[in-house]
């Protein structure tokens, strides 16, 4: 009987392992059907997703060639409208006291038509012309951000082109504004490889407000551009003197100018000093083609400075340099002068000095005291020089 129990008991033991192995089966294989379900439903959303992107995707596409389509269309429009003479198309006659006193007295108020003027229609092929090179000078140049639409017509005698309009350009080249203005011109730097765009009575225009130009005037340079083809290819826009460009008129013994205008920058030891680089000629009372660096304390070159044309001043103390058409650079950063010219100060530069050394636009007061002065600053610059000359490195 107790083996009897025992194997009864035996027996259930086992029925019970099996049901619950049974049991587990059945748990993980519903664990995995859930599991599977689940992977498949993701795999259809992830699927939903990509075909809604690829659609937001084409639609993006398509409203951005809409955008560029209508700007193109606006600007085709303004373009045929600005070339339109609606008084002479339409027969139009405006209402004035001049217009109704022939019609009281039943004349004819129709103005005979005026033949247009040869000159006028000269000056507006010329400005389209200006406009078709600008465009392609500013492409070769790389510069972006801004796209003349239409420059006017070119002024009689030349000097200007107006009025004129240019689209504003993000990073992007999306419009993103407009400039306005009565007149353009140009302005060249051929020592400093740069091309200024001078606009004047005009404003910015940006989300529909306009803001006016500063003083009336906008100055856009573009650094590091040779102004040659400018210069070949819209002559009318520059003045005469970056046209002419004469470096030397052969009046002055150069070698002479250069090695005393450099001595006396290097008696003028009173914050920075600056040496004589480059001089091209002298014209007129005005040095040419002036290249200036600026040496610190530690007698490293913080500045050049190029300029086309420099002249020499006595100050109320010491001396003054006035440079035109120009740029100064700093590291890999140029700035041209602020509205074409820029001054500096030599306040313990000794105007006897300089006197004495007979330089373009100076003339001694005393010939007499010339040579003695001429001396004592030779002997005087002989130890300057020497602790102030920069490395060869510093050398441009």
């Amino acid at each position: 009987e107790t083996r009897g129990a025992a194997g009864i008991a035996s027996s259930e033991g086992r029925k019970e392992s099996r049901t619950e192995g049974e049991l587990g089966e059945t748990n993980g294989a519903a664990e995995i059907a859930a599991l599977t379900s689940e992977v498949s439903r993701l795999r259809e959303r992830n699927q939903e997703l990509e075909t809604e992107l690829a659609q937001l995707r084409e639609e993006l596409n398509r409203e951005a060639t809409n955008r560029v389509n209508r700007e193109l269309e606006w600007l085709d429009f303004t373009t045929a409208f600005s070339s339109l003479d609606l008084g002479a198309s339409t027969g139009l006659v405006p209402f004035t006291p001049e217009v109704i006193g022939p019609i009281l007295r039943g004349e004819d108020p129709h103005p005979k038509p005026v033949e247009p003027d040869p000159g006028a229609i000269r000056r507006r092929e010329r400005g389209e012309r200006i406009l078709s090179s600008m465009g392609m000078l500013l492409r070769l140049e790389m510069v972006h951000g801004i796209d003349p639409l239409d420059l006017g017509s070119l002024a009689e005698g030349g000097g200007w082109v107006g009025p004129v309009v240019f689209r504003l350009l993000d990073e992007d080249g999306h419009l993103a504004g407009s400039l306005t203005a009565e007149r353009l011109r140009l302005e060249a730097s051929t020592s400093a490889l740069s091309v200024t765009i001078v606009l004047e009575e005009g404003a910015e225009r940006r989300a529909g407000v306009a803001v006016p130009f500063e003083d009336g005037i906008r100055r856009m340079h573009l650094p590091r551009v040779d102004p040659r083809a400018w210069l070949e290819t819209m002559p009318e826009l520059f003045s005469e003197a970056d046209l002419k460009r004469e470096v030397d008129d052969g009046l002055w013994e150069l070698p002479r100018v250069r090695r005393e205008l450099d001595r006396l920058l290097t008696l003028d030891a009173e914050g920075s000093v600056y040496r004589l680089r480059n001089l091209g000629g002298v014209v007129n009372d005005e040095l040419c083609d002036v290249q200036l660096a600026e040496i610190g304390a530690s007698g490293k070159v913080v500045r050049r400075i190029f300029a086309d044309r420099m002249q020499l001043e006595f100050a109320a103390r010491g001396m003054a340099l006035t440079l035109f058409s120009g740029a100064s650079v700093r590291g890999d950063e140029k700035r041209p002068f602020l509205d074409g010219r820029l001054r500096i100060l030599l306040p313990s530069a000794r105007q006897e000095l300089w006197r004495a050394a007979i330089l373009p636009g100076l003339l001694p007061e005393d010939p007499s005291e010339s040579a003695a002065a001429a001396d004592s600053g030779a002997k005087e610059v002989e130890g300057v020089t020497a602790a102030r000359e920069p490395d060869d490195g510093d050398r441009d």
